[in-house]
This record gives C-alpha cells, sequence and structure tokens, in this order.
C-alpha cells in the first residue's frame, strides 16, 4: 500500500487541494494528521468539508480538539460534529498515526499540548523510543505531525538526513516520521510538505508540494 502523510493544515484550503491532488496522481491512500482548522483562518468550513467529503482517514489535532470543547475558532455544527468523531489515533498494520505524540502522557487538558508533546529532536524521539507502552510495542512507524518541521527519526541512529523529493528505505529498528504541515505558520521556509510511504518496501520519500 502506498500512504500519502499530511497534517496541519490550519484552515489552509489553497494548498490541502494541491496536496491532495498531488498524491491522489500517486495512487496514495491519504492519511490526514490533524488540525484541519487554525484560529487566523477563514477557511476552516471548506478544509473540513474537504476531509469529510473526501473520506480521508484523519486524526484529531489540538486545534480541532479545542473548536470541539470551547467552539474556537468558531465553525458550523456540522463542522464540529465531524471534527468530534475524528479519532486520537489511527492504525495501520506497523504503522501508527498521531497529531503529537504516541506517549498518551505528553498532553493533557482542552486543546493544550504540553512542550513535552513535541518531538523535534534526538532526545525527544529517543524519549519516544524509550518509553513505549507495551500497547504500542508491535508498531515500527510513527508518523506525527504538531511542529510544522519534517523529521525522520530512528531508534537506531537517532535523526536520520533525507532530501525532499528522493526515496529513503527505512530498514531495521522503529521511525518517528514527521511529514510537515499544508498550512500554518512556516517556521524554518520550507513551504508545505507532505510523505510517501510505500508499506510493502518500506520506502519513504518527503515531498514538496
Amino acid at each position: 500500500m502506498r500512504l500519502g502523510i499530511i497534517g496541519d493544515i490550519h484552515g489552509d484550503i489553497g494548498s490541502l487541494k494541491k496536496a491532495i491532488s498531488f498524491l491522489q496522481e500517486k495512487k496514495c491512500k491519504i492519511i490526514c494528521l490533524g488540525d484541519l482548522v487554525s484560529e487566523d483562518s477563514e477557511e476552516n468550513e471548506a478544509c473540513v468539508a474537504t476531509i469529510k467529503e473526501l473520506g480521508i482517514d484523519t486524526v484529531i489535532g489540538q486545534h480541532d480538539d479545542t473548536c470541539v470543547k470551547v467552539n474556537s475558532p468558531s465553525v458550523s455544527c456540522d463542522a464540529r460534529e465531524f471534527l468530534k468523531t475524528l479519532p486520537a489515533t489511527i492504525a495501520y498494520g506497523d504503522s501508527f498515526f498521531v497529531h503529537d505524540n504516541p506517549l498518551e502522557n505528553a498532553r493533557e487538558g482542552i486543546g493544550m499540548w504540553r512542550q513535552g508533546s513535541y518531538i523535534r529532536t534526538d532526545i525527544e524521539s529517543g524519549a519516544v523510543f524509550e518509553n513505549l507502552p507495551e500497547s504500542l510495542s508491535h508498531f515500527r512507524f510513527f508518523f506525527v505531525g504538531h511542529t510544522h518541521v519534517p523529521k525522520i527519526f530512528s531508534s537506531e541512529g537517532g535523526e536520520t538526513a533525507f532530501r525532499y523529493g528522493e526515496p529513503i528505505g527505512l530498514t531495521d529498528g522503529r521511525y518517528i516520521i514527521n511529514p510537515g504541515r499544508i498550512g500554518g505558520v512556516d517556521r524554518y521556509s520550507v513551504g508545505a510538505t507532505c510523505a510517501i510511504f510505500d508499506t510493502d518496501i518500506t520506502i519513504l520519500t518527503i515531498e514538496r508540494i
């Protein structure tokens, strides 16, 4: 199976549609890592509607969670009801998908993710690998968003270098993979990115959109 992973949409309907079109051309099953909505966007409704209409499997992000619980950002009842249905995690074979961090104790509150929920460094990824509960021990590939920055971490070698558009083989050990962001703040001038993962041969490509 070829999976196309996107995340952190943040109400950017133009980039979302561009990413979906790109991944559909690559014959990918699309999975979304959440944060469909954002306080500073007027296109939240369109993003939620697009994900819903296409039946894209999506996990809930902290902005979605806040929208559900306190209606901020304010969206229609239909959009909120859809966001309520989003699961915290999704699993396919030995791949696990969550918005921020596989460790449940890394987050708390109403849409308020603790600092420890971010996975940005070898130290933070190592803490996840070392503290995986038994319930997650059979997964090898953990796909996360939240930081907006594409990263690949290996349990065997720490942060793994990659080049955009060039496939890399994921061999031994476990991996934490962040496909980057579709919308929202671009903290490191990377632009909109996504990941393509061939589950049959464990080949991953980070793509600029």
